[in-house]
């Protein structure tokens, strides 16, 4: 409460100052302001001295020189994200931290729609839709952003732009490989069709994993982690001029991937058999009205296949169809009754139910201990169609605001999860306004109103900043912002169950059947709220080519959903709550034309009211990049690092060297060589309260030699 009222106190003294025009001197107006415009923070291409976050821009070139491979990876440049990993391929990443077993609370966007697993609301790190190779930057806001963004945009937005058709190499070959088997291969084409740009991209990678993953008091130690993963994707682009005023932009992107899980079922004989594919369409039109007004439509649709089955032996006990209609009724005397015990009823139904599933265990004796093995899953498939409009005015320079509609349809098909097929409805109204009274100040308002239909409330967050500009390249600003994240439809109407096919052996005179316990969602689950206020100071100082941005925050979140919601226990509530307080800051420093000096830091302080939010927390985290840009050679030395996340330290070094090969014309190869140390052994994951998987590589070191073909 002390750091709310510190805050707040502070953003009003600093408001109070800044719109005393009488006690501030004008600057000078001669000096050229800094510009490096994003458009994530309020869906207006604005520069960074007036967007209302502080705002981490990840550049193509920057992934490039650093060595990075992957876009979870590439997170670890941003101050404040939090990172660890379930598996080689499990990337659990949230912004400040919080919740590590259903990282939730932010939204990823590629290309302006987002890509999170519907259903389940949380990303699939390792299957972006897009390789590396595709993306041209990554705009993260750090900060709430349900105000232009909605739900998901509960604490952060990562926005990934990908390459324009004209803005790439006729040709580009990509091959890689390094230690853990880790390889890549990816192949692009871009051309001209009379007035239309396009390229299509084809890409595989996957690697090995963790070399070691070693389990908590549950499972005695696995030499060699179940956890490899092959990735292919497709991606097309193509950008159509209609007219001189109207454009149209189409994006339609495929991924397969099979990776490896550990353990879903603890009676499972071996792991499960895991796939995915994905495909969607993405298409964007555009149209400039005059000077001052630009319309855009965009609708998209999305479809994901799951598939993951496994071999698993239960006792015949649990088939037992009169032990499925008890627990249908009473889960808790269904189990009392598989103990051995004898419950009471409740009530006159439930008493006969216990009588008749009694009596059928008595009749069925020694058969009940006898294992019946068979085939189960968790296979599903989601759907999202989204259609959105958005307005954009502008009046001078002075004032500019967008304006947009948008209703998404979504369902999910699963005779495990939901029993069948549901769907929910998603409606929203967003408005986002920059107003400039004078040169010093930039005024952003803004809001989101959402309705859900397998909600009961509606959700309004309104976001509201102050941008005083010291100098045309200084900048303080001070941001009051509020969230939403609506639960998501397996939080609200989950029907868990699992159907066992192919048994070994006849039972009841059938060969497949329910396991006797169904999961079903609580009732009146609310959104999570969250309310933030941000100071923050961004510059560029000219003369010594030094860019900065420093963050201070407070948010507190209310009506948290921390529970993890297992099969044999989903009690989810809204009764949990976190206060984070903490520090961002990062810094690029360019010595000479060839040497630069990049590094970001954050702290972070927690209270929370529940275990599970504290499993990603880590005090401190950041990373320091130093690069050397020659003629003929590129090297750039970077560590990585954070605090403790459930017992486990992270350290990084990376060291970068590539160079340019010329071959014929404007035929290039490009050679790169990448070595990492490891400082510490373990990565570890708490995928229980009273569990942890850690996981290691049998070497500190890794090396990977990438060559690229291009002209």
């Amino acid at each position: 409460m002390k750091h709310k009222k510190l805050i707040v106190l502070s953003i009003y003294l600093l408001s109070t100052y800044l719109l005393a025009d009488d006690l501030i001197d004008d600057f000078d107006s001669s000096i050229q302001p800094y510009d490096n415009s994003v458009i994530t923070p309020a869906r207006l291409k604005q520069s960074m001295r007036d967007v209302p976050a502080g705002v981490t821009v990840i550049t193509y070139s920057k992934i490039q020189e650093l060595g990075i491979s992957s876009i979870p990876e590439a997170m670890r440049l941003v101050p404040g994200m939090r990172i660890t990993q379930a598996s080689g391929w499990d990337y659990r990443i949230n912004f400040h931290g919080t919740n590590a077993l259903i990282p939730k609370r932010m939204l990823v966007l590629v290309n302006g729609i987002a890509i999170h697993r519907y259903g389940f609301a949380e990303i699939d790190w390792s299957l972006i839709p897009v390789d590396i190779e595709d993306i041209e930057r990554i705009e993260v806001t750090r900060s709430p952003s349900s105000a232009s963004y909605g739900s998901n945009a509960f604490q952060t937005v990562v926005s990934i732009i990908t390459k324009h058709p004209d803005d790439v190499e006729t040709v580009t070959l990509v091959g890689e490989n390094g230690s853990n088997n880790a390889y890549k291969y990816y192949g692009r084409y871009s051309g001209t069709i009379d007035n239309t740009s396009f390229l299509l991209s084809l890409g595989k990678q996957g690697d090995d994993g963790f070399d070691y993953v070693e389990f908590d008091r549950e499972k005695p130690p696995t030499p060699g982690a179940v956890d490899d993963h092959d990735v292919e994707r497709v991606l097309f682009r193509s950008n159509s001029l209609i007219s001189d005023a109207s454009h149209l932009e189409l994006n339609v992107g495929y991924i397969w991937a099979r990776v490896e899980d550990e353990e879903v079922d603890s009676n499972q004989l071996a792991p499960p058999d895991r796939t995915e594919r994905d495909w969607n369409l993405h298409v964007i039109y555009t149209h400039t009205i005059d000077d001052n007004h630009y319309l855009k439509i965009q609708a998209s649709y999305r479809n994901d296949e799951f598939l993951e089955t496994w071999d698993a032996c239960n006792l015949t006990a649990a088939f037992v169809s009169e032990l499925r209609d008890l627990s249908d009724v009473n889960s808790e005397a269904a189990w009392t009754l598989l103990r051995g015990e004898f419950p009471v009823g409740q009530t006159e139904e439930e008493q006969t139910l216990i009588n008749i599933a009694a009596l059928r265990f008595q009749e069925l004796g020694a058969e009940l201990t006898r294992p019946i093995c068979g085939t189960g899953n968790q296979d599903h498939e989601t759907q999202k169609r989204i259609i959105e409009i958005e307005d954009t005015i502008a009046l001078g320079e002075i004032f500019r605001v967008n304006t947009g509609i948008g209703y998404q349809n979504n369902d999910i098909t699963s005779e495990t999860y939901v029993g069948g097929r549901v769907g929910s409805i998603h409606k929203y109204l967003f408005s986002n306004a920059e107003y400039k009274p004078s040169s010093k100040i930039t005024i952003n308002l803004g809001f989101m109103y959402e309705d859900i239909d397998t909600v009961d409330d509606a959700a309004f967050a309104p976001r509201v900043g102050l941008n005083y500009h010291i100098t045309p390249n200084q900048t303080i600003r001070a941001v009051y912002s509020t969230g939403k994240r609506m639960p998501n439809i397996l939080e609200t109407d989950r029907y868990w169950t699992y159907l066992v096919r192919n048994w070994d052996h006849e039972f009841d005179g059938r060969t497949e059947g329910k396991f006797f316990l169904t999961t079903v969602s609580p009732e009146g689950l609310k959104p999570e709220s969250i309310e933030s206020f941000e100071l923050g100071l961004h510059g560029y100082l000219v003369q010594s080519n030094f860019k900065y941005d420093i963050r201070i925050f407070y948010e507190e979140q209310t009506d948290l959903i921390s529970e993890k919601g297992e099969f044999f226990s989903y009690s989810l509530t809204n009764e949990n709550k976190s206060e984070l307080t903490g520090f961002e800051a990062e810094a690029s420093y360019r010595f000479t034309p060839t040497i630069e000096l990049s590094a970001g830091y954050s702290y972070l302080d927690a209270k929370t009211s529940n275990v599970f939010e504290d499993t990603l927390h880590a005090d401190h985290q950041g990373f320091a990049s130093l690069v050397y840009r020659g003629d003929t050679l590129k090297t750039a030395l970077t560590h990585y690092s954070n605090s403790a996340i459930t017992q486990s330290s992270f350290d990084r070094t990376d060291l970068s060297i590539s160079t340019d090969f010329p071959l014929y014309r404007d035929l290039i190869l490009n050679a790169r060589l990448v070595g990492s140390h490891n400082w510490h052994d373990d990565v570890s994951y708490q995928w229980r309260i009273e569990n942890r998987a850690v996981h290691s590589y049998n070497q500190s070191e890794a090396i990977k030699l990438q060559l690229r073909i291009s002209y």
